[in-house]
C-alpha cells in the first residue's frame, strides 16, 4: 500500500505589485490554519517516509509547521523549485519516480494541480481544495509507477473550515 498525502499551502499574505510571488509569506490565519489542521492529521499519519515541498515561501512554511506537528524532522524536506508551476502531466511523471521504499508521501503545493491530482488519482471531485487543505490517498499497489487514474481511495479530506 501506498499513501500520498497532498497539502495545498497555507493562506499567505497578499502580493504586491512588483514583488514576486514566489516569495509571499504566511499570514496569521495561515499559520493558525496550518497547525489545526496538521494537528488533526496527527493520530492517521502516524508515520512519514518522504515529504516534498515547492520551495515557494509559503509551501515550505507550510512544511515545516506540518512537520514540527507531525514529527517528521524539518531538515529532511525536499525542496523542488519546479513543483511551484508544476503541470498535472509534470506532477504524475514527479510522483511515478518516487522510491518504492517510501510507503507515505507528503507533497506540499499549489493550485489548480493540487486538486486536479486529488480529483484525478481518486475520480471523486471536490471542487477546489481551500488553502491549508489535505488530500489523504490511498493506493492498493506496491509501486508507485502504478500510480493511474481512479486507482487511489480518498481516505481524508480535511480543510480549516471544517475543523
Amino acid at each position: 500500500m501506498k499513501r500520498l498525502v497532498l497539502i495545498r499551502h497555507a493562506k499567505a499574505q497578499v502580493g504586491i505589485s512588483g514583488r514576486s510571488d514566489f516569495i509571499r509569506k504566511l499570514d496569521e490565519r495561515g499559520i493558525s490554519d496550518a497547525e489545526l489542521v496538521a494537528n488533526s492529521l496527527k493520530e492517521t499519519i502516524p508515520k512519514i517516509d518522504l515529504v516534498y515541498s515547492s520551495t515557494a515561501d509559503r509551501a515550505i512554511s507550510t512544511a515545516k509547521l506540518f512537520c514540527e506537528i507531525l514529527k517528521f524532522d524539518k531538515k529532511n524536506i525536499k525542496g523542488d523549485a519546479a513543483l511551484y508551476d508544476a503541470s498535472p502531466s509534470f506532477m504524475r511523471s514527479f510522483i511515478e519516480q518516487i522510491n518504492d521504499c517510501n510507503s507515505t508521501v507528503l507533497i506540499f503545493g499549489h493550485n489548480p494541480t493540487q486538486t486536479f491530482l486529488i480529483d484525478y488519482y481518486s475520480g471523486d471531485s471536490i471542487g477546489h481544495l481551500p488553502t491549508s487543505g489535505v488530500g489523504v490517498l490511498d493506493f492498493d499497489i506496491d509501486s508507485w509507477k502504478e500510480v493511474s487514474f481512479n486507482s487511489a481511495i480518498l481516505s481524508q479530506y480535511i480543510f480549516p473550515r471544517q475543523l
